[in-house]
């Protein structure tokens, strides 16, 4: 397996393929151990499946429907065991170039005509979690693997979808900066790690939705009291941190219907929930299908 230039990747556990250019991984395995590295600015995003990651001692899990951000510096490791193997993307960016773009997005076109390095006084820097993934970002993560899988050569074809991957990664945490700015509090950095750790807290119950959680364990997490946890991350996320849990867990357990051979009954438990009765009843409501008619269709 080819390394990031500059930069050493290794596996513990076997990878079923890995292949690399330049800065930007595809891999596609069942069965995989990082061990533990040292990070630069990357996103990490998965094109089918689910990927455990683990980042400065938190937990995430990233799936098709969104990306994870790791700043340079933070220490990470990640697994994969699945039945079916899972395809990600790995995007590691070169030193400066983040801030190379936001000066570009934020500075007056006159100025960057008659200094091109010149920087802005703002310092961007990103909030380590999952973002929601929209369309252009995987696209780009598409483009990515086809002229991996392909053996483009040519730098400035990856060159070029980093710059857009960046640009819509600044778009993205600009977003997440209106929408903190809506939390109860009056001073901005306040407002920025009370939203960092909802985040880590969201994230963490992404990573363990089958397991037993509640608001005590999970609001430890985000170091805040439960009742203070509860109210932030409804005002956050529109959603209360039981009906998160619920959407993930009737995720989850699509994916395995569509992907996995496990009886309901197990996928049932496997997802979370103890009552197949009480399971087929949510994802009826959620999805308008029973697991069992949904199995049917989707295969």
């Amino acid at each position: 397996m080819t390394a990031f230039d500059g930069n050493n990747y290794c596996s513990k556990e076997g990878q079923d393929l890995a292949k690399a250019s330049g800065n930007t991984f595809y891999i596609k395995s069942n069965h995989l151990s990082s061990g533990e590295h040292i990070s630069r600015l990357t996103l990490r995003g998965i094109l089918h499946g689910y990927q455990y990651h683990q980042v400065g001692g938190h937990d995430h899990m990233v799936r098709k429907d969104n990306y994870l951000i790791v700043n340079k510096g933070q220490s990470y490791s990640s697994e994969i065991h699945t039945d079916r193997p899972i395809e990600a993307i790995i995007v590691a960016f070169k030193d400066g170039i983040l801030q190379e773009v936001y000066n570009n997005l934020t500075r007056p076109e006159l100025s960057l005509l008659d200094n091109p390095e010149g920087e802005t006084t703002d310092r961007i820097e990103l909030f380590e979690n999952t973002y929601p993934q929209d369309r252009i970002i995987l696209q780009a993560l598409l483009a990515l693997k086809g002229g991996i899988i392909n053996q483009y050569r040519g730098p400035i074809f990856y060159e070029q979808i980093h710059y857009l991957l960046l640009e819509r990664i600044i778009a993205n945490h600009l977003g997440v900066l209106e929408v903190v700015s809506s939390l109860e509090t009056q001073k901005q950095s306040t407002r920025a790690e009370l939203y960092r750790r909802l985040a880590i807290a969201k994230d963490y119950i992404d990573a363990h939705f089958p397991n037993k959680l509640s608001l005590d364990n999970i609001s430890k997490v985000a170091a805040l009291s439960p009742y203070h946890f509860l109210r932030t991350f409804k005002t956050l996320f529109k959603t209360t941190p039981l009906e998160y849990l619920t959407q993930q867990r009737l995720r989850f357990a699509k994916y395995l219907l569509r992907n996995s051979d496990k009886p309901i009954s197990q996928i049932t438990l496997d997802v979370g929930f103890n009552d197949p009765s009480s399971f087929t009843r949510l994802f009826n409501k959620k999805f308008g299908i029973t697991p069992s008619a949904y199995r049917t269709t989707a295969n």
